[in-house]
């Protein structure tokens, strides 16, 4: 996420992501703890285009599924699971086909609506050192509401400001 709290710019353009250096062992974490993916239309629609867009560059396998509100009109995609219900039976179904691991949502809207609902056990935020100024905010209410506290519950390393862990409090 960008230090304005943008997770992709404007038209979904993560190419800010290519100056952005890290400890390449959260990857190598990530890869090892995630069972199951869930992703947006819009994703599901860009991998469809060019199916070597592939999570943690093509290091990780397993389950991935699309929530859409329109199934019907999902083309079939090599790997990929179109959900049309709900968005807690979407997360029964990654957290079943997870096999005990972790289920990653890849999407601001669903991860958004996720937190809205209590579905999201942590919020694993890796800080990059960009301002943005527009696209795709992380998470992303329009007018006003409650807000959405966090308790930090850890990070990457234990000195780390970058890569941070958050519960939300319910």
């Amino acid at each position: 996420m960008s230090l304005d709290g943008y997770v992709a710019g404007p038209n979904d353009d993560m190419s800010f992501l290519e100056h952005v250096t890290g400890d390449e062992s959260i990857i190598d974490r990530y890869v090892e703890e995630t069972g199951a993916i869930i992703a947006g239309r819009r994703s599901y629609d860009a991998y469809a285009e060019d199916p070597s867009m592939k999570p943690y560059g093509g290091s990780w396998s397993g389950r991935q599924f699309v929530l859409t509100h329109h199934p019907e009109d999902a083309r079939p995609v090599e790997g990929w699971t179109v959900l049309g219900g709900t968005l807690a039976q979407a997360v029964d179904t990654a957290l079943d086909a997870a096999r005990g691991k972790a289920v990653e949502i890849h999407s601001a809207n669903i991860a958004s609506q996720a937190i809205d609902a209590g579905l999201v056990d942590e919020i694993h935020v890796h800080i990059a050192p960009v301002i943005l100024g527009q696209g795709v905010r992380f998470f992303d209410r329009p007018g006003p509401g409650p807000q959405v506290l966090l308790e930090r519950v850890g990070a990457a390393r234990p000195s780390d400001e970058v890569d941070l862990i958050f519960t939300p409090r319910r």
